[in-house]
């Protein structure tokens, strides 16, 4: 059996069944499906990992978000189909699930060089769904322009360990995606500041109720103030941070 190289239209002559092959003629590197062949393009990472962890600390603090504890950060390599010199107009994941923190990613639109055999240290290849080629050549027609392209992204779990959440980062432009994430602090401080006002409240009131003497009831309300303050500061200032917000779908 024999199948046409992609990129310079020669002749190859199959021994074996193998996703992957290399043009000898072009010295292409091929993704084959279906008796197709198609150029398997890298995106080149230019983040490392220590990088990566600190582009996500500064999403988490840009969002108001309290420090997290990182329990992984795994470097993969994304396939996407695409159009050559197009990636960013049209492109579309090549494996499933798609991570709903990846919905909006979008691919470089240059950059792109041929895939090494091996992938580059530190990431590792997260292959192909079966066919998805063919589906996706045939929904969008895009013909002998179908290029596979492999897009660097370190993959972060953090939070809890027994449900951890999970954040994206762009191993080229730094961009982190979430779409799972522990609420804000602001927002719990705000939770928080309403219940403690709130109880602060109930205690003078009931101080009011029970002392009859002003300048008594008003020493009162001042020393359960303070005696309160240091309570009232660890809950507020230092709110839970393991409360979630809707979020789906993962890359293992």
């Amino acid at each position: 059996m024999e199948v046409r190289c992609a990129n310079c239209g020669a002749r190859i002559p199959l021994k074996r069944d193998d996703a992957l092959l290399r043009c000898p003629f072009c010295d292409s590197t091929l993704y084959l499906d279906r008796a197709h062949t198609f150029v398997r393009l890298l995106l080149p990472p230019l983040l490392t990992e220590a990088q990566a962890r600190r582009r996500f600390a500064e999403e988490l603090n840009r969002r108001e978000i309290p420090a997290q504890e990182v329990l992984e950060a795994k470097g993969l390599l994304l396939p996407f189909w695409g159009r050559r010199g197009g990636e960013s107009a049209r492109a579309e994941a090549a494996f499933a699930p798609l991570p709903a923190a990846l919905v909006e990613y979008e691919l470089p639109s240059a950059g792109a060089t041929v895939s090494p055999d091996e992938p580059p240290p530190g990431f590792a290849r997260l292959p192909c769904s079966e066919n998805s080629a063919a589906r996706w050549e045939k929904e969008q027609g895009l013909g002998a322009g179908l290029v596979l392209y492999e897009a660097p992204v370190f993959r972060i779990a953090y939070g809890a360990t027994q449900k951890p959440f999970e954040a994206y980062v762009d191993a080229i432009s730094g961009a982190v995606f979430m779409a799972e994430s522990p609420s804000p602090m602001t927002d719990a401080i705000s939770r928080g500041s309403m219940k403690a006002l709130l109880v602060l409240f109930l205690i003078f009131a009931l101080e009011a109720m029970v002392i009859p003497n002003a300048a008594l009831s008003l020493a009162a309300a001042v020393i359960t103030g303070v005696a309160a303050f240091p309570v009232l500061k660890k809950r507020i200032v230092q709110p839970p941070a393991n409360a979630r917000i809707a979020g789906h779908g993962s890359v293992q």
